[in-house]
């Protein structure tokens, strides 16, 4: 933006000083005028042919390339519209140089000059501009008419209508005279749909507007005068129209750089000055019918006049009745960004809580019960930080889109905030008899499916969310407390605890450690680190920590061994620290690069834990945890009891959790497949007696969640 900006700085700054210099010496030489007459007035002419050609080449030689297609379409309309006129004056001093008639017919001349009108129009309308809404360009289009209505009227009295009913002169300067103020008129009234263009489209807006400017009021005047039959030549006024084109060839090479992306750019609320700057038009046009009113004159004039101020009339009640709907339309859509959120359209954080509070005194009233699910997606940081924050508001629109056709009519969707939604869900007499597990469940199927593919992907990521119910009156006495059961049961879920049992096994298993690990509080800040890196890391060690002590079990690993085995499984992965967030999470396959970063994690981990005290005794489980027992593992390439026994256990363990739990890029496995899975790897990747031992430990594959094992089951591998 910023190098756009020192651009247009300094293509303005060159026009200015090319443009002055040339005119500083154009006008010297018609004032001062320092030879005879006719080379004077020879001069001029050349001159001001010269201007014109100097005004197309400011179109292409000032500035970079085009930036785009629209942007070469504005240079070479405007280029194509100014060259007309060039043309069209050498037709005018090709006499004077060549002492003999022109070629080419008069007609067939002014033709060519009024061809310009429509070539410079075209360039204008090339340039890119922010979208408007439909009564933004309904109330634009009003105006640019009463613009042109009052142009047309006052040029009706001075100039048209005079020059049409002149009878000295013929049919074709009649047509002629005629059509030159007409194209004036169109230009004047684009002039004033140009306005309310964003910043970078301003500079170049406000050339075209000088540039037309002048070449309308010279036109105007040059038709006046000669009406009147005062034109004379060699005065400054030969100088305008040159002094307009040049302008609007700065306007077009700065058009021909801004990018297409400009017509992205927010719509402006236009000043107040300029909403009431076209009904200013009224009293002129009044002020001009009071006058020829009182003055003598050809009645087809007065009465253009009249009917010229009536259309006014009739366009000012017109742009009235559109202000009226603009603000009828303004007021709803305030209405709605005060009770919606912006990029979902869902309702918003403030509202959901109106409506509970609403719901809650129903349901109580009415004696039904209320559901209250707030629902949370996982890893939504991921996407933002992956793929960008575009990504993340499409995810977000993608669940909005998912909620709001979950609901029924009587049930309430809303966003609370970041990646945080929530539901109200009235149990009327139709859903009276459904359960709190079976509304979850029924939340759950209908967003499983929930998937997004990044742009340049093949494969989709699905999306996770998590929930928490609560219901009013049955867990809760107020619209406060349910919100609050609500939010717990909704951490509890996204960590993975049952409201039941897991919970429990949590603190037993922190109490557990915080007797037994000497330096426990640099254990819980790796875990926590770990957490904070990636969620999914800490809830797949934790797993990790209950199948290898399920798997150490079978195998009959006396105390001290197990101890080791709990801190190293918990440990494992603290490498991942390391790893970028776009590795880590990224779907689909890995390049090369990217795997060599991944295999460096368990030396990397090692290296975190050696440096701890205490810990010396886990450094063989977090380096070799990824070794095969066909050698073929990272990052030694150990193979068969070559590799330390702990490090085989827990890599079974580990490769159990990876396959049977979600990520944030792709689903878990049922457990009964990735069993089959490390059963047709034992003796390949994994050590076979490891595998029985999980094997022996599942049979007959009704697997429970780590989150499931019984308190005994806990206590005796404690």
């Amino acid at each position: 933006m910023e190098s756009e900006t020192h651009q247009t700085r300094n293509l303005l700054l060159k026009g200015l000083l090319i443009t002055l210099a040339f005119h500083a010496v154009y006008a010297f030489w018609l004032l001062v005028k320092p030879v005879s007459h006719s080379v004077v007035q020879l001069g001029g002419d050349v001159m001001g042919t010269a201007g014109a050609f100097l005004a197309v080449a400011l179109c292409w030689f000032t500035g970079k390339r085009s930036a785009s297609a629209r942007g070469y379409r504005v240079a070479l309309f405007c280029s194509l519209g100014i060259l007309c006129y060039a043309l069209q004056q050498i037709y005018i001093i090709f006499p004077d140089l060549a002492h003999r008639p022109a070629p080419v017919p008069k007609l067939s001349s002014d033709l060519l000059a009024m061809a310009s009108y429509p070539l410079l129009l075209c360039g204008i309308w090339q340039l890119p501009r922010p979208s408007r809404s439909l009564s933004s360009h309904l109330r634009i289009s009003l105006d640019g008419l009463m613009a042109m209505v009052t142009a047309f009227t006052f040029s009706w009295y001075f100039i048209l209508g005079p020059t049409f009913f002149r009878h000295s002169q013929s049919l074709e300067t009649k047509v002629v005279s005629t059509l030159f103020p007409l194209m004036d008129l169109m230009l004047v009234a684009s002039l004033l749909m140009l306005g309310g263009g964003s910043r970078r489209l301003r500079p170049a807006l406000t050339l075209f507007a000088i540039g037309l400017g002048i070449v309308v009021i010279s036109d105007t005047v040059s038709a006046y005068l000669t009406l009147h039959g005062k034109y004379a030549a060699l005065t400054l006024l030969d100088i305008s129209w040159t002094l307009g084109f040049m302008p609007i060839g700065v306007a077009a090479a700065i058009g021909k750089t801004l990018p297409p992306d400009t017509a992205e750019e927010i719509e402006a609320v236009p000043a107040l000055w300029k909403s009431l700057l076209p009904y200013a038009l009224l009293p002129c046009l009044v002020t001009l019918v009071l006058y020829t009113q009182h003055v003598p004159g050809r009645l087809a004039l007065k009465q253009g006049v009249v009917w010229g101020a009536t259309a006014l009339v009739a366009l000012i009640l017109a742009r009235q009745v559109l202000a009226i709907r603009e603000n009828w339309e303004l007021s709803r859509r305030l209405s709605k960004l005060a009770t919606t959120d912006s990029l979902t359209g869902l309702l918003n954080h403030r509202v959901f809580h109106k409506r509970l509070a609403e719901e809650t005194e129903k349901a109580e009233r009415e004696g039904y019960v209320l559901a209250v699910a707030v629902l949370d997606l996982d890893n939504f940081k991921f996407f933002n930080d992956a793929y960008g924050h575009l990504a993340g508001d499409d995810v977000l629109k993608k669940v909005a889109f998912a909620l709001s056709h979950l609901c029924g009519s009587e049930d309430t969707a809303a966003r609370f905030g970041g990646d945080e939604f929530a539901l109200l869900i009235p149990l009327s007499k139709l859903r009276m008899g459904q359960s709190l597990d079976s509304l979850q469940i029924e939340i759950g199927v209908s967003l499983s499916s929930l998937s997004y593919r990044p742009s340049g992907h093949e494969s989709s990521i699905p999306l996770t969310i998590s929930i928490g119910i609560a219901v009013f009156p049955g867990d809760a006495t107020s619209r406060l407390e349910v919100m609050e059961i609500a939010d717990t049961r909704l951490r509890r879920s996204k960590t993975g605890a049952s409201d039941r049992l897991g919970d429990e096994l949590g603190d037993e298993l922190l109490l557990f450690l915080t007797r037994s690990v000497t330096g426990f509080s640099m254990l819980n800040a790796l875990v926590t680190a770990v957490d904070n890196k990636d969620r999914y890391t800490r809830r797949h060690s934790e797993d990790v920590l209950i199948y290898s002590t399920q798997i150490a079990l079978r195998m009959g690993l006396g105390d001290a061994e197990l101890h080791r085995l709990k801190i190293a499984a918990l440990l494992h992965d603290v490498g991942k620290i390391g790893i970028p967030d776009a590795i880590l999470r990224k779907p689909g396959r890995l390049t090369t690069e990217e795997f060599e970063a991944v295999q460096y994690h368990p030396v990397m981990g090692a290296s975190i834990v050696g440096a701890v005290p205490g810990f010396e005794d886990t450094l063989e489980v977090v380096r070799y945890h990824h070794e095969r027992w066909d050698g073929l593992g990272y990052p030694c390439g150990l193979r068969g009891d070559k590799t330390p026994f702990l490090a085989r256990l827990v890599a079974v363990a580990d490769a159990f959790s990876a396959m049977t739990t979600d990520r944030p890029y792709r689903k878990g496995m049922d457990r009964s497949s990735a069993l089959s899975i490390l059963a047709a790897g034992a003796g390949i990747q994994w050590d076979p007696e490891c595998v029985a031992a999980l094997l022996e430990e599942y049979q007959p594959l009704v697997i429970l969640a780590p989150t499931d094992i019984t308190r005994t089951k806990f206590h005796n591998a404690a």
